[in-house]
């Protein structure tokens, strides 16, 4: 499997001068987000008190301190009033920042589009003020993701503050920007014989002759008051299709991603008799269906799993059953949807597609689910009950 093309990785010289400019910007967002991770869970303003102080003595740092990487370097890692080391911390934040954007950066405008989706014989119209606009889509969705990581990971909490915003950022820009910001928006695929509607391109929901196929019958006339319906609605609908369409799309997504971490939730929470996920991550997902629509919230949340199995159960043992918070597995999955995207859709094409399929397969998988978690509870309190016993002293 070849993510970038031969020909992308020889123009790859040409970006470096771009890829710089993107990684400086990337340092300077992560100081924001440095800030925000510690501000947030604890419900400090972000803007007020504006300047930096030390945990320590109190006293405000230098504002040269603020200046990306350099600025940490130029104090020489310590405090100037007190001389306890400060956090380096911040400068993981930031290089994490800049790396994700120059890699965004890359994905989108340094290959042209040519590895963004394409589905349903529907091929995008990427010119390079849509990836331009989608370059910077994904890099607010990584900010957001980053910030939720990091709280999540030093509090266990992902304040509502991130994903409320996020799911505000991602409802507006979907809505008022370009439909192509969502791999596969709603009413763009599916059909079939019993909704044929659903592969008419929405741009043609109120063409004279769709009308008349849908509601004129054998005889193809439009009822008066359809008629009328279409004909007031008609240039309103041809010039704003996408705006609705978007929202929807937005819309959509974040319940779909809300209910599946949801259900997965409660029915985890019943089998093992104590909450299995926060209030954080069904939100946290709900931001991501709104920025990526559902059909990438299920693959998202999927992967999500995968890295839970691969990385926090290696983790739980090694920190004697202490297991890391879901929402940075729910990021990772978040990260892999994006960037392998059309390699992972053609495996889940045809459950995404068929919304029959999908709901029966989440109706079992959820059965699976719970006679898997059920499993795990007994045997772990079997466990526990065998290493009590042995533990009690011999009379």
């Amino acid at each position: 499997m070849r993510l970038f093309s031969r020909d992308a990785q020889r123009s790859a010289p040409r970006l470096t001068v771009p890829l710089l400019i993107v990684g400086v910007v990337g340092l300077f967002v992560g100081l924001v987000i440095d800030r925000a991770i510690r501000r947030l869970p604890l419900e400090k303003s972000m803007l007020f008190p504006w300047g930096e102080y030390c945990e320590r003595c109190l006293q405000r740092k230098p504002i040269i301190a603020s200046i990306p990487i350099i600025g940490l370097l130029f104090v020489g890692g310590r405090c100037p009033s007190c001389g306890i080391s400060l956090s380096k911390r911040g400068i993981l934040i930031q290089l994490l920042t800049a790396a994700g954007f120059m890699g965004i950066y890359y994905l989108h405008i340094g290959l042209g589009g040519r590895e963004l989706p394409a589905i349903n014989r529907t091929y995008w119209n990427y010119g390079s003020s849509r990836l331009v606009a989608l370059f910077v889509y994904h890099c607010i969705l990584y900010a957001f993701l980053l910030t939720a990581t990091f709280t999540d990971l030093d509090y266990t909490l992902i304040p509502e503050s991130i994903t409320n915003w996020g799911l505000g950022v991602g409802l507006l820009l979907g809505t008022f920007w370009y439909v192509e910001l969502r791999p596969v928006p709603i009413a763009l695929v599916g059909g079939s014989p019993e909704f044929n509607y659903l592969a008419v391109h929405p741009g043609q929901w109120f063409d004279e002759d769709r009308w008349q196929v849908w509601f004129g019958g054998k005889a193809k006339d439009i009822p008066p008051l359809l008629e009328w319906i279409r004909t007031n609605f008609y240039f309103h609908w041809a010039l704003n299709w996408t705006k609705y369409l978007g929202l929807l799309t937005g819309v959509v997504g974040a319940l779909v991603g809300y209910c599946i971490t949801r259900i997965v939730r409660d029915v985890c929470s019943l089998a093992l008799d104590k909450e299995a996920m926060g209030l954080g991550d069904l939100w946290l997902m709900a931001m991501i269906g709104a920025f990526l629509g559902w059909q990438t919230a299920v693959i998202a949340f999927v992967l999500s799993w995968v890295s839970g199995a691969a990385i926090g159960l290696p983790v739980a043992i090694l920190n004697r059953g202490q297991m890391i918070p879901f929402g940075p597995h729910i990021v990772l999955g978040s990260i892999a949807a994006v960037v392998w995207w059309r390699p992972l859709w053609k495996y889940f094409e045809p459950a995404l597609i068929d919304a029959r399929l999908f709901l029966i397969l989440t109706a079992v998988l959820s059965v699976l689910l719970f006679i898997t978690s059920l499993v795990v509870s007994q045997i772990k309190k079997m466990g526990n009950r065998l290493l009590n016993a042995s533990q009690k002293p011999r009379s």
